[in-house]
Order: C-alpha cells, then sequence, then structure tokens
C-alpha cells in the first residue's frame, strides 16, 4: 500500500471513499466476498466475475487490488486520471506511476487520450 499512496498521493479520505463504493458496489462487493471465503468450482451463475482475475485480485485493508494496484470504481476515475497526469511530462510517465499503482479496464487507452489531448490543447 506504500507504493500506492506515495505515488498517488491519497489520502485517508479518499481511500474511506474508495472502500465505502466498493461495498457499496454489487460486482466489487461480490469479488472482495469471493477473494476471501473462496471462488467457486464454477461461476457460470456470476458472469460478471470473471475467473481470468481471481488469480491477481485481493482485498486488503478493504480495498479492492488487482496485484499491488488499487481498483477504481467508474464513479471515481475522473479524479485518478487528473492525478495521473498532473505534474508529469507525457504518456510514459502517466502510464508508469499508473501500472504501480491503479487498474480498471480501459486505464491504458484513456491515459494516451489525456495525454494526448493534453498536448492539442497546449
Amino acid at each position: 500500500m506504500d507504493i500506492i499512496t506515495e505515488n498517488l498521493q491519497v489520502s485517508t479520505a479518499y481511500l474511506d471513499k474508495l472502500r465505502e463504493q466498493l461495498r457499496r458496489d454489487s460486482v466489487c462487493a461480490r469479488m472482495m466476498q469471493l477473494c476471501e471465503d473462496g471462488w467457486p468450482a464454477q461461476s457460470n451463475s456470476e458472469p460478471a466475475l470473471k475467473r481470468a482475475l481471481q488469480a491477481f485480485l485481493t482485498v486488503q485493508v478493504g480495498l479492492l487490488l488487482k496485484g499491488t494496484r488499487l481498483i477504481i470504481l467508474s464513479t471515481m476515475r475522473n479524479d485518478v486520471r487528473a492525478e495521473l497526469h498532473e505534474g508529469r511530462q507525457g504518456m510514459v510517465k502517466c502510464r508508469e506511476c499508473a501500472q504501480q499503482t491503479v487498474w480498471w479496464p480501459g486505464l491504458s487507452q484513456q491515459l494516451d487520450e489525456l495525454v494526448l489531448n493534453a498536448k492539442h490543447a497546449a
């Protein structure tokens, strides 16, 4: 968790908000429950839960992680994207920080677009 808080400069309040949002989101809450209680042999009844992810998912201090990266819900991604881009020079640094700290589907493409749009606006 230290690398996440160092690289993103996240506050305790932000982590508390993320914990609460993860508990409220039905898919994330179910994934967290499965991480803690064990995954069923068959997940056909729950297609939203991708079995390919199960080897990478863990729960630590009430937060859902993919490897060592925080899983960020869609409702909280704009702030994280802005934080990743702020103060970093270009796509490589932005992606490098993201790859160490956060994850969500489509993150790399969204960061590419953010950096390209910022270059065009300058």
